[in-house]
């Protein structure tokens, strides 16, 4: 998808992705996909949102949620708690472009010369978090938007009775709905998240 964009619109690489919607699981799935095996890369995120949560990216038996419908819940989140050392969250003063753009500047020099866990490994990239930068940005605009799949609602002509009934098979339903990044250029779905 990202190939055929870029193909598409003859855009410069970077970024290499833009997402919008509910990019957060996408990330997640993402980022955990690159610091497990065996990829085994390190990441740097820019959170000017202050939403990103690392704990996300691990699987939720391992027990770092506290949701008890997680527990035995089989996810597409592969890494690790060790692969947590690999992920770099840096969260700006602002949301300004300018706040953003000097974590960007000092991010270089700290993955290739800093003193930090990751020396072994190498450095995918930075993936931005409600501003503009990076390999991956992800906020309002995008080129490629994550939403869950689709899941057939309530029959028509339902009592608001029948449907507080339903609402727990209904919430399983949803929880067991799959994610779906869609662009003008393919779709990617998976799993949990």
């Amino acid at each position: 998808m990202i190939h055929r964009h870029h193909r598409a619109t003859q855009a410069a690489p970077s970024p290499l992705i833009s997402v919008c919607g509910r990019y957060l699981p996408f990330l997640y799935h993402f980022i955990s996909t690159l610091i497990a095996a065996p990829h085994n890369f390190a990441v740097v995120v820019v959170d000017a949102e202050g939403k990103f949560d690392v704990t996300r990216l691990v699987n939720p038996s391992l027990g770092l949620r506290s949701s008890p419908k997680a527990e035995g819940k089989k996810t597409s989140l592969p890494a690790t708690t060790k692969d947590l050392a690999h992920v770099y969250v840096y969260r700006p003063e602002s949301r300004a472009r300018e706040h953003v753009d000097a974590v960007l500047s000092g991010v270089d020099e700290f993955m290739v010369y800093g003193d930090h866990e990751s020396k072994g490994r190498a450095w995918w990239g930075t993936v931005v978090v409600g501003g503009i930068g990076g390999d991956v940005n992800a906020g309002w605009k995008g080129w490629c938007r994550v939403d869950r799949e689709g899941v057939v609602g309530f029959a028509p002509g339902i009592s608001v009775e029948e449907a507080l009934r339903e609402r727990g098979r209904r919430h399983e339903v949803v929880d067991q709905a799959g994610w779906s990044a869609a662009s003008s250029w393919g779709t990617y779905v998976w799993k949990g998240g």
